[in-house]
């Protein structure tokens, strides 16, 4: 990440770089149901003209020129590099979103001094505009999962032993058994077994 001093908003640049398996050179494609390419992006992930950072009271005007026609984004963060505001995101050119420029590597982008919520900022001196250039997916997070979530309506079977207390969940795709402490808190899940790990299980009958 560079970082590039403006006056009040400090303005942070990460290029991240994106690999499309499959993809021919110079061009990343997302495919259609009838197998026609959808969505065509440049595989060049810099920056014709850095970015810059204006602001006039609440407005603050965000500049950047990209080399090809990639995925950009465009967020504000706090200091913790919280998302405060996803202001844009997605592949420059014909089919650019809103609210960037259509058929243009050159982008002026707009903040209004609002979080995602619509309520205004305050403290914007310790905040940061983050423009970036490809993308690369990363695990975050599990959703709507809470590993205490009955299963079914069948009460769980349970027992206590000296590692910790073990709970059979009857589901009606799967049954789940879980370890947690004598606390009541989470360690892991027993079954099913992790896919990376099966062939070292003990005692399973393997059917080809």
């Amino acid at each position: 990440m560079c970082q590039f001093a403006t006056n009040p908003l400090r303005l942070a640049v990460a290029l991240l770089w994106a690999a499309w398996l499959g993809a021919p050179s110079g061009v990343a494609r997302a495919a259609s149901d009838d197998g026609e390419p959808k969505v065509r992006r440049e595989q060049v992930f810099e920056f014709a003209q850095k970015p810059t950072v204006t602001r006039s009271g609440d407005r603050v005007e965000i500049r950047f020129e990209a080399k090809g026609l990639c995925d950009a984004t465009l967020a504000i963060e706090d200091e913790t590099a919280r998302i405060v505001r996803h202001l844009a995101s997605g592949v420059l050119g014909p089919n650019a979103p809103e609210p960037f420029r259509k058929n243009s590597k050159k982008q002026t982008i707009v903040w209004d001094g609002k979080d995602d919520r619509g309520k205004h900022v305050d403290e914007k001196d310790k905040l940061s505009v983050r423009v970036s250039l490809g993308l690369r997916p990363r695990f975050e997070k599990t959703l709507l999962w809470e590993p205490r979530k009955r299963q079914s309506r069948i009460s769980p079977i349970i027992r206590a032993t000296k590692e910790g207390v073990c709970v059979l969940n009857e589901g009606p795709l799967a049954d789940l058994l879980q370890l947690f402490d004598h606390q009541g808190n989470y360690l892991r899940t027993l079954h099913p077994f992790p896919a990376d790990k099966v062939n070292k299980v003990k005692g399973l009958a393997w059917h080809t």
